[in-house]
């Protein structure tokens, strides 16, 4: 039986055996290899609101075609239509805008696309902004959506939040406003 079976399979089956490892192997490389991307990307789309110097940025001045001497200090959000996190964002940004108007200081949009598109995106969702404007994201230092910064007078960036915030996060960016 053995001789039969031997016979019938013969070196074929040891081939097909390593065919068959080298393939699994390099599924499996492919499987790892992606995930691992996927995760890089996550981390600076999806991070749960890194803050203040922790991320690049910090003491860099902003440059988006926008006059940041009017008022001592301006918020700018960094938002990209179809992101997730910045959908879910969108009822703290209507908060934040409230209370931003009340001290009399601007909330700046940013997109790297089109800014009247950005601006129409703006008014579907209710959030009321000073301005809108495009920027290459890479150029401002901005490394992922959404991205929220407080700009100086100057145009320099002083804090800098990444990702979706958490509610501690929301009263942290509030209360940066709250000496005005």
């Amino acid at each position: 039986m053995s001789w039969r079976l031997s016979q019938r399979f013969g070196n074929g089956c040891v081939g097909r055996t390593k065919e068959t490892v080298i393939t699994f192997l390099a599924v499996a490389f492919a499987i790892v290899t992606g995930l691992g991307v996927v995760k890089n990307l996550g981390s600076s789309v999806w991070d749960p609101g890194s803050s203040s110097t922790e991320q690049s940025g910090v003491g860099r001045r902003l440059a988006v075609g926008f006059d940041f001497s009017a008022t001592p200090e301006t918020a700018v959000v960094a938002l990209e239509q179809g992101c997730g996190p910045c959908i879910a964002s969108m009822p703290f940004y209507r908060r934040l805008s409230a209370e931003l108007a009340k001290k009399g200081l601007p909330l700046l949009a940013l997109f790297p696309r089109n800014a009247e598109q950005g601006d129409f995106y703006l008014q579907s969702n209710g959030v009321g902004f000073a301005a809108v404007r495009q920027a290459v994201f890479g150029n401002a230092g901005i490394e992922g959506t959404p991205t929220l910064m407080i700009v100086d007078r100057r145009g320099v960036i002083r804090r800098v939040w990444l990702g979706l915030l958490t509610r501690r996060q929301e009263r942290e960016v509030l209360n940066s406003f709250a000496k005005m």
